[in-house]
């Protein structure tokens, strides 16, 4: 019987390779059952071939070196240490996985340390433990790469550009909750707007901040996928940029105050996503940020019923 969660992993694995060598009519995998691959080839709309293909996805996990049985460029990595080419020079990236907050914290400390045990429980609260961020990781689980003369998009100021709106100037690559680091770095802004402007142009510049930032979700996405090798990678804090800037375009009052608790309420239903999961079920285009949309709306509720109760 066909793994379903293992042809979801290799479809999206191949997705995000074949939007990096858009010319690709093939594709060729090792270390995955045929029916798999076949499902995974379809899936992107490409002929699954043995030996020297377009595309090449090498599932090996723990392993810590792979050779390619093909003359092969290296693309990009997915988790990997180091890999060696029988024939070509392949370009090395540091691996990475993603752990929990509370293993990330673990791992300051020896190896199945007490200590390490006993503080990293108390340096991370329950609410935020499960919430993933980056590692290294010391073996290889999976790569892929694309062969000699098929095209892939090189790096350019075009790349940088996208790499800072989605992290918001590199907030986001912060390797602890880069989404609240996020919305920090934006309440001095939010600060200053409050002093500088009156309630309604205030209002009306983070309406505009939330629909560009909105509409980035949706055009820097797939983009997104690709780069960070995760579907909803948490690199990208854009979503986030768009959530914080409704809720303040929709505050009650225009003080200090009411920014801060801006900052506070969406991050509370962004984190704890009270009545905000069925949202992400719809899959729906843009999916990376609806569920930070309705969280903005619950915050400004809330922010509302505050300033209106008490």
């Amino acid at each position: 019987m066909t793994d379903p969660r293992l042809v979801a992993e290799l479809s999206s694995l191949t997705r995000r390779l074949k939007a990096l060598a858009p010319e690709a009519r093939n594709v060729a995998f090792q270390g995955v059952p045929t029916d798999v691959a076949l499902e995974a080839a379809t899936d992107n709309g490409l002929s699954l071939v043995d030996g020297e293909a377009d595309l090449s996805v090498i599932y090996r996990p723990g392993q810590e070196n792979v050779h390619l049985t093909h003359s092969a460029r290296f693309a990009e990595v997915a988790v990997c240490r180091s890999v060696m080419n029988s024939g070509e020079c392949c370009r090395k990236n540091p691996a990475r996985r993603y752990v929990s907050l509370r293993e990330w914290v673990e791992g300051w400390f020896p190896k199945n340390s007490r200590a390490g045990q006993f503080l990293a429980h108390r340096l991370v609260s329950q609410a935020v433990a499960d919430r993933l961020t980056s590692a290294k990781y010391p073996g290889n689980s999976e790569w892929f790469a694309v062969a000699d003369g098929v095209s892939v998009p090189s790096a350019g100021a075009g790349e940088t550009a996208r790499l800072l709106t989605v992290t918001y100037f590199g907030t986001g690559l912060f390797p602890i909750m880069p989404a609240t680091v996020a919305c920090l770095g934006m309440a001095p802004l939010g600060l200053l707007a409050v002093w500088l402007l009156p309630a309604l142009a205030f209002q009306l510049l983070w309406l505009a901040v939330a629909v560009g930032a909105t509409w980035g979700c949706f055009v820097l996405e797939k983009w997104s996928a690709r780069r960070f090798q995760s579907d909803d990678p948490k690199e990208f804090v854009l979503d986030e940029v768009a959530g914080l800037a409704l809720v303040w375009s929709l505050l009650p009052v225009h003080t200090w105050a009411a920014v801060l608790w801006g900052v506070l309420a969406f991050r509370v239903f962004d984190i704890f996503k009270w009545g905000v999961k069925w949202v992400e079920r719809r899959n729906w285009p843009g999916t990376i940020v609806w569920d930070d949309l309705v969280a903005a709306l619950y915050a400004a509720a809330v922010i509302w019923l505050g300033y209106r109760v008490l």
